[in-house]
Order: structure tokens, then C-alpha cells, then sequence
């Protein structure tokens, strides 16, 4: 399959999976109160971060490793399924003292129910490392997609049924169950699980993995100890707010980043030994992402009133005046993304612990100066954190590569003037005009962004680096 198509499976997979995502939480978002968003919150927060111990970074190993047999496969999965059992019997164990300590009666049974997913989740992602190293994203986005739907029905079914916040709970267990499901029956040919399980087999994934390990939980804390902060000092009701409306705006990157990564990182793999091609990949995929990812979010803030009331409706309408703030955290956050594929490419994945160790020092550094402020001051503080984290992934680039064909100044230039340009679009259409012309500026937009998808088309996919 061409370059392009694999691509356009990875963003229909993708921009599919965030539409239903987005589509269950406007519903839910009617039925279900704040409170019960932030109880929700903890369980993902809990169960996300025992997946990352299940997975053990193991799938970007897979990926990496340059060649990859069936019994190899087989070992990894039935490994990757006796540490996921022992992440659930141990966040079992947990789950009470997370309740005293967030104070949230009933917390813990709401745990231990949404841990019966990451035994499921964890077994999944080795099939779909496996259908990722052989390209095959066609078949990924549509596991994806079908999955995603039947999850989003149950979902809703329990909460027409007045199931409160187990609608998002057990849509959370069908979405998980049907993917791995559809994810097995499409690497059947790939491996069999009854090959046995060999120690010989894991033993060469197990550094990288481990490395992996350490850096995906950095980042996780990182990207999560914001909520943890404000369900601790704010309450429920505050953290609900919050992190519904971070998690809806991240749908919004989490559609495109993943996209692209999942094409461009097995990409970039295929030319590690080839320095000049690689820097020619890794240029195309910042310019995508940032282009994609910038202009994506300055539409979402030109419309953040309408878009707040389309998808969560009057309960949340106290959230609206953080989206433009919000959208240029996002944007400045994922400028510096793509250096993370870089190093894992490079076969340096402890670039990405001492990475994620600075940031989360420099994050609690500065949730702790602005903690008597309100959730407008935090979301600055994080725009000003994650402006430095950009040039921070210059020095690493430099670092990375030795080739002297690579030259940040074209990265900050293309950063500088996309930005620049986003924040100067939503200034002036934000202040002179009124909604009703939004709507003939988002056509123009739209068109904007076409003239551009034909000249990247020409000169990034066709051409390569100008």
C-alpha cells in the first residue's frame, strides 16, 4: 500500500476514533454531572497508569527491533499478559487507599471495575505493534473504529438506564474488549499463542522496554499531575470541569500526532542508518504535525462558545473562557513532540527519562508556585513551561544528530511564523468580529487549509525537505 493511503487509514483511524470519543462525552456530558467526570478522572488516571506498567513500553520495542519472528510474538504476548494480571491484582490492593487519600466515597469499587480492562488493553497492544510494524494501518483503523463504536453504544445504553458514571466504565471495558478481539482475529496468520513461551525471546526487547517504561510513566505523571492537583485541592466538581475539557481538547492533537507518528516513526526506523534521509523524514513529519496541530486548535478556539455548548452543554459552560488559553498550551505542547520518535529511532530511549525527568521537576515546580491561583493562572504558567520545553528539543535534536545537514534555525522559523500567524488570525477575529462572520471565516479557513494540503502535497510528500 502507497505512502498516502497508509497515511489516510492512520488519519481516518484516528480522526474517527476522537469523533466518537468526542460524541460520547456531549451525550454523557447531559446525563451525567461534573462530580461524577472527576470520580471518573481517578479511574482513568489509576488504570492509565497501570497499563503503562502492564505494556512496559514493549510495543515501540517491537517496532523498533528490525527483525521480529512469530514465536517471538507468541513469547512477548503471554509475557505481556502474566505482568498486566499482576498490575490488576496489585491496583486491586490499592484501590481503598487511593479513596482515603482523594477523599471520594466509593471511589475504590469504581477502580477495581475499570481495572478488568488493562489485562485486555495490554494483550491488545501487541497485536497492534505487530500489524504497526508490518504497515498495515488499514487494518488497525478499522479495529479502531469498530470498537470504538460498540463502546460508545454501551455506554450510552447504561447511562439512558440511569447507570451514572459506570456508563463510562463499562463502555470503557466493551471498547477494550472488542479491540482486542478485532486486533487478534487480524494478526491470526501473524502469530499463533500456543507456540509456548520462551525467556530467550523477550530478553532482547527488555532494555528498550524498561527504558520505555521509565520515560512512559514520566510523561504520564507529567501530562496528568494537573488533575491530581486539582481533584486533591479544588474537589470533584472543579477537577470534572477540567479534565473534560482537557480531554476534549486533546482529542483534538490525539487525532493527528498519533496519525502521524504511526506512519512517519516506522518511517524514520527504515532509514536509522542513514542519517541525511532520516533528517529529510523528520523534517516533513514537524512540519505536518505543527501546521496540522496549530491551525486545527486556532479553529477550535475561534469557536470555543459554540463548540462548548454543541458538545457539553450548560453544565459546563464555566469552562469556556479557558479554551483559547488552553488551545495555545496544546499547540506550544506539541511543537516539541516529534524529537520523542527521534530518540527512540536513534535507539536512545533514556533521552526520553532524563526529558521527562526535567519536565515533571519543572511542572511540580510551578503547580506549586501558582497553587493559590485559579485555573486561568495554571494554564499560563503551563504556556510559558512548555514555550522553553520547544527550545529544550532544539539541544536534543543537536544532540541526536551528528550529520551537520540539520539546522534548527528552519524548525524555529517554521514555529515562530505558524505560531505568530495562529495567534494573530484569533486576535483580530476575536476581537472585531461577531460569531455569525465566524462562520464565513471558518469556510475561508477551510479553504486556506486545502491550498495548503496541496502545497505540502508537492513540496513535503513529493518532493521531500525544500
Amino acid at each position: 500500500m502507497s505512502e498516502r493511503k497508509q497515511l489516510s487509514w492512520s488519519l481516518i483511524g484516528s480522526i474517527s476514533n476522537a469523533i466518537l470519543q468526542v460524541l460520547q462525552i456531549s451525550i454523557l456530558a447531559r446525563m451525567l454531572s461534573p462530580s461524577e467526570f472527576g470520580y471518573y478522572a481517578i479511574c482513568t488516571l489509576v488504570i492509565g497508569l497501570g497499563a503503562l506498567f502492564a505494556q512496559s513500553g514493549i510495543g515501540n520495542a517491537i517496532i523498533k527491533q528490525k527483525t521480529f519472528t512469530s514465536n517471538q510474538a507468541c513469547s512477548v504476548f503471554w509475557f505481556n499478559l502474566f505482568i498486566s494480571i499482576i498490575i490488576f491484582i496489585f491496583i486491586c490492593c490499592l484501590s481503598y487507599p487511593i479513596e482515603i487519600y482523594f477523599e471520594l466515597e466509593g471511589l475504590w469499587s469504581l477502580i477495581l471495575l475499570s481495572a478488568l480492562a488493562i489485562p485486555i488493553l495490554s494483550s491488545a497492544r501487541i497485536c497492534k505493534a505487530v500489524l504497526q510494524r508490518n504497515l498495515k494501518l488499514n487494518l488497525i483503523a478499522k479495529a479502531e473504529i469498530i470498537s470504538r463504536i460498540f463502546g460508545v453504544i454501551i455506554a450510552i445504553f447504561v447511562a439512558v438506564n440511569n447507570g451514572g458514571v459506570y456508563a463510562m466504565i463499562y463502555g470503557n471495558i466493551a471498547w477494550a474488549i472488542s479491540l482486542f478481539v478485532l486486533l487478534r482475529y487480524f494478526t491470526w496468520n501473524d502469530f499463533k499463542v500456543n507456540n509456548g513461551f520462551r525467556i530467550s525471546d523477550v530478553q532482547p526487547l527488555i532494555r528498550f522496554s524498561v527504558i520505555q517504561l521509565f520515560e512512559l510513566l514520566l510523561n504520564y505523571f507529567s501530562k496528568n499531575l494537573d488533575i491530581i492537583f486539582i481533584t486533591k485541592v479544588l474537589g470533584a466538581d472543579a477537577a470534572g470541569g477540567y479534565s473534560v475539557l482537557k480531554g476534549l481538547l486533546f482529542r483534538v492533537a490525539d487525532v493527528i500526532y498519533p496519525a502521524l507518528n504511526s506512519y512517519f516513526y516506522p518511517k524514520m526506523s527504515s532509514h536509522q542508518d542513514d542519517e541525511k534521509h532520516l533528517i529529510d523524514v523528520y523534517r516533513r513529519f514537524f512540519k505536518l504535525s505543527l501546521i496540522l496541530i496549530t491551525f486545527s486548535y486556532l479553529i477550535v478556539a475561534l469557536n470555543s462558545v459554540f463548540i462548548i455548548d454543541l458538545l457539553l452543554g450548560d453544565n459546563f459552560h464555566s469552562v469556556v473562557n479557558l479554551v483559547p488559553l488552553f488551545c495555545l498550551w496544546l499547540a506550544i505542547r506539541y511543537s516539541s513532540a516529534t524529537v520523542s520518535t527521534l530518540w527512540l529511532v536513534k535507539n536512545k530511549p533514556e533521552f526520553g527519562i532524563y526529558w521527562n525527568t526535567f519536565s515533571l521537576l519543572l511542572l511540580s515546580i510551578t503547580i506549586f508556585l501558582v497553587s493559590n491561583g485559579d485555573l486561568e493562572v495554571l494554564i499560563g504558567a503551563f504556556v510559558i513551561l512548555h514555550f522553553c520545553y520547544f527550545f529544550i528539543s532544539l539541544l536534543i535534536e543537536r544532540t541526536l544528530f551528528s550529520c551537520e545537514d540539520h539546522k534548527v534555525t528552519s524548525k524555529i522559523n517554521w514555529f515562530f511564523c505558524v505560531l505568530s500567524l495562529s495567534v494573530l488570525i484569533y486576535h483580530v477575529i476575536h476581537v472585531n468580529l461577531y460569531y455569525p462572520i465566524h462562520v464565513l471565516f471558518f469556510s475561508l479557513l477551510l479553504a486556506a487549509v486545502f491550498t495548503i494540503g496541496l502545497w505540502m502535497k508537492r513540496h513535503i510528500f513529493l518532493e521531500g525537505e525544500v
